[in-house]
């Protein structure tokens, strides 16, 4: 790997402690970064390509009079897709003009759509979104029966939407697609705004086996969605059994691994 300043982890592995923040930069300088020679692809930011636990990154980041000198920001690329860093102060924004919090985000429309000013697109994948405070939520959900959904979100004040694709990576993995803790996430960052999310399957309105949403650590800046102002639609419930796949007339379908010790594609559970 080429050198790199900070190579940030995607994931939190202590859930539920420290409030769920990953990191706080402060007082930082990244410097002589900018080479042309055998460390011409060096960065002063990155993100671990390695360990992607849930396709997701969900490492809360905050900045605080950090600064980046030369061309160089930070290296997004062969990572997780949903990158999102607090730039509390204003102060690492790449234009140099310091004002209010900013965000670091990946390069994708569901991260920059609902942004109050317009991102600024920088190399090696990452954008810059000035006078915008995130907040993550993430709604896991069960991952046999929500291969083909996306969560469609809308901003209730002027219909703007995006489509967030899940982060499943187990899906041609016929053993461990059926570990109990593999769940399928779908995960969408917000400023502040009123929004109604709802799961689609080829543009319809589906529901999975389950949801349970997952508020991801609260940002050290203002402006960011509460969970007062987002709705999460469930559509009319059809329920054909208690328990599903009950009989196992369809196999395994529906039902979750719990032991290491088996291979589930010979049946086992």
């Amino acid at each position: 790997a080429p050198p790199t300043g900070l190579r940030l982890p995607c994931n939190i592995y202590d859930w539920d402690k420290n409030d769920n923040i990953g990191a706080i930069l402060t007082n930082v300088l990244f410097a002589d970064y900018d080479h042309t020679d055998k460390c011409s692809e060096a960065s002063p930011i990155g993100v671990n390509t390695q360990d992607k636990r849930n396709n997701h990154f969900d490492y809360l980041t905050m900045f605080r009079n950090v600064t980046v000198d030369g061309s160089k920001i930070m290296d997004a690329q062969g990572s997780v897709k949903d990158i999102v860093i607090h730039d509390i102060d204003g102060f690492t924004n790449p234009s140099g003009q310091i004002s209010r919090p900013g965000m670091f985000v990946s390069n994708i429309r569901s991260l920059k759509a609902f942004a109050s000013q317009t991102c600024q697109n920088y190399p090696n994948g990452i954008s810059y979104c000035p006078d915008n405070c995130y907040r993550t939520i993430t709604f896991v959900v069960d991952q046999e029966s929500s291969k083909t959904f996306d969560l469609r979100v809308t901003r209730q004040s002027d219909g703007e939407e995006v489509l967030v694709s899940h982060t499943y990576i187990y899906d041609d993995d016929t053993h461990r697609s059926h570990y109990h803790e593999n769940t399928r996430r779908f995960s969408v960052s917000l400023p502040e705004g009123s929004y109604k999310a709802e799961f689609i399957s080829e543009l319809q309105q589906t529901w999975p086996q389950f949801v349970l949403p997952t508020w991801e650590g609260i940002p050290l800046c203002e402006g960011y969605v509460s969970a007062f102002n987002l709705t999460l639609v469930e559509p009319p419930a059809v329920c054909n059994e208690v328990i599903v796949n009950g009989d196992m007339e369809q196999g395994i379908y529906g039902w979750l691994h719990m032991s290491w010790s088996h291979e589930t594609k010979n049946g086992d559970l």
